[in-house]
């Protein structure tokens, strides 16, 4: 039993010194110095390419030539200017200018005068003959006598009138036709026996059994 124990501790000791020669190196090489090479004089004297470049403060004083229809580039000197310019404090509120609503303008239609060429009046003739006649003697006219009489007072004459329906006696001074026709004169003596009759200022004339006169026409 022991001496199994033991081969079992020597096999696994083994084991890990195989193991342990990989990852840590010899003491003689540790030990050994590594040789440093020494600087030479051109790469003290002259700085890389590529250092120059990224060296600060160093701007190249050479302007690229202008090509025409390129929109040229933008100062930096400018853009910090206008850096520098901002704000102080950068959370105050941005100002706003105020949107300012005008009303439509109205539409104004043109109003066309049109001018006509004043006309002359129109003259009218007036006819001759265009006053208008005097009232006609119409119920004088229409007027029948029948008979005439020489009565010791007065003479005595029949008539019948229009707008009377039956004949009777008058004497001068009398009227006829609801007081339109005035009977002026009688005449009995002679041998042609008549009767005035007055209307309107107007003298007729009317022998015994003459018959109604026609109403003359206006002209």
């Amino acid at each position: 039993m022991k001496k199994t124990f033991l081969i079992l501790s020597l096999g696994m000791l083994t084991l890990s010194l195989s193991g342990c020669p990989s990852s840590s190196p010899p003491a003689d090489q540790a030990a050994q110095p590594t040789p440093t090479p020494s600087p030479s004089p051109q790469a003290s004297s002259s700085p890389p390419a590529f250092e120059q470049a990224l060296q600060p403060g160093q701007a190249s004083t050479q302007t690229p030539p202008k090509v025409a229809g390129l929109i040229p580039a933008t100062n930096s000197d400018q853009q910090l200017d206008k850096v520098k310019q901002g704000r102080n404090d950068p959370f105050a509120t941005l100002p706003v200018d105020p949107i300012v609503k005008y009303p439509p303008a109205a539409s104004v239609v043109k109003k066309t005068t049109t001018t006509t060429a004043s006309k002359p009046p129109s003259v009218i003739p007036i006819p001759p003959n265009s006053r208008p006649l005097p009232p006609q003697p119409n119920e004088a006219l229409g007027v029948v006598v029948s008979g005439v009489m020489d009565l010791p007072s007065s003479p005595v004459a029949i008539v019948k009138a229009p707008g009377e329906s039956v004949a009777r006696r008058v004497t001068p001074g009398a009227t006829l036709s609801n007081g339109q026709v005035l009977v002026k004169a009688i005449y009995a003596g002679n041998s042609n026996p008549m009767v005035i009759l007055e209307q309107y200022g107007i003298e007729v004339t009317k022998r015994v059994g003459e018959g109604a006169a026609l109403t003359p026409k206006a002209i």
